[in-house]
């Protein structure tokens, strides 16, 4: 995601500096925040449609928790699965007669399951 936003006051700041959005008065229909970023002394006065804009940019760069953490423990326990059939098959091709090409799968599959169980 661009890290640089321009307000529609001209202003284009950095949100990867940001640190608060503050209230800070309400003048009329028109309330006025201050933006904090981090590196400068003084914060940025702004007004209501800018705050607006400020807020939707930070919601859109937050990833939803939510399912996330069920949906990765599905997957793990779909992928241990095919791994222990992947392990069986390879038992059965140790135990029977060797031939080279049962040599060759061994080969093949062997270092890729390391991989992915270490």
């Amino acid at each position: 995601m661009n890290a640089t936003l321009e307000l529609t006051s001209g202003k284009i700041i950095n949100m990867n500096r940001f640190v608060a959005l503050l209230p800070d008065a309400q003048t009329n229909d028109n309330p006025q925040y201050l933006l904090l970023l981090e590196g400068y002394d003084q914060p940025i006065n702004i007004d209501y449609k800018e705050a607006i804009l400020i807020k939707e940019t930070l919601k859109s760069r937050v990833k939803p928790v939510g399912n996330n953490g069920l949906i990765l423990e599905k997957k793990i326990k779909q992928k241990q699965s095919k791994l222990k059939l992947l392990r069986k098959r390879i038992q059965k091709l140790k135990q029977g007669n060797s031939s080279p090409e049962k040599e060759a799968f061994l080969q093949e599959t062997q270092t890729p399951v390391e991989q992915k169980l270490s």
